[in-house]
């Protein structure tokens, strides 16, 4: 369903949220067929030519400090700090179940070293979140307990449900957004009543 909803323009608003708060940002899209972005993304295609939750560890195939998000994350920011991190992977806290960690967005160093021993894993598959085999399942059972963007740089990384509309968050301090379940970045100015320097970020 939200494969079918995500279009080249999203990835090209994710672009101009980070080209408004970083000089010269390089931006790298994972992508399952050849896209005409307005902005210039570089795209990568996806290892697996019939992709499926688990492709999400595509980006771990990208050397150096990365920060992955998905395409309904929004830019607010600045975040040129995060080229200091030497860790070698930050997940987000469960806003469910705060012992468990969650992907809205990854902060990762030396991805390569991750991607090769998910290869190296035996029937990926059967890493699953309900019924479908899902790359947090095999993040949460391989790195359950690494650190989290939300302890490196509080209130950096808010979601839109547990942090915006509870308004559990600073506007001078949010660096991205990330959406989850149906809450979509479209959704802003509709069912969703989001702040006004959200809306103002999403184009």
């Amino acid at each position: 369903e939200y494969g079918r909803r995500y279009n080249a323009t999203w990835v090209d608003k994710i672009y101009r949220g980070l080209k408004r708060h970083h000089d010269n940002p390089r931006l790298v899209c994972f992508v399952d067929q050849p896209y005409n972005f307005k902005e210039p993304i570089e795209q990568i295609p996806l290892a697996d030519p019939e992709p499926t939750w688990l492709s999400c560890m595509d980006m771990f195939r990208l050397p150096g400090t990365v920060l992955a998000m998905g395409v309904d994350t929004i830019i607010t920011g600045n975040m040129d700090k995060l080229a200091d991190y030497t860790g070698e992977l930050a997940l987000c806290h469960d806003q469910y179940n705060s012992p468990l960690r969650c992907n809205g967005v990854m902060l990762f160093n030396d991805g390569p070293k991750i991607w090769d021993k998910f290869r190296a894993t035996e029937n990926p598959e059967r890493f699953k979140l309900g019924q479908y085999p899902s790359e947090l399942a095999w993040l949460r059972e391989h790195y359950r307990n690494c650190e989290t963007v939300d302890d490196l740089y509080p209130g950096w990384f808010c979601s839109v449900k547990w942090h915006i509309l509870k308004g559990a968050f600073d506007p001078n301090v949010v660096r991205a957004v990330y959406f989850h379940g149906g809450w979509k970045p479209d959704n802003i100015g509709g069912h969703i009543d989001c702040p006004q320097f959200l809306r103002a970020q999403w184009i």
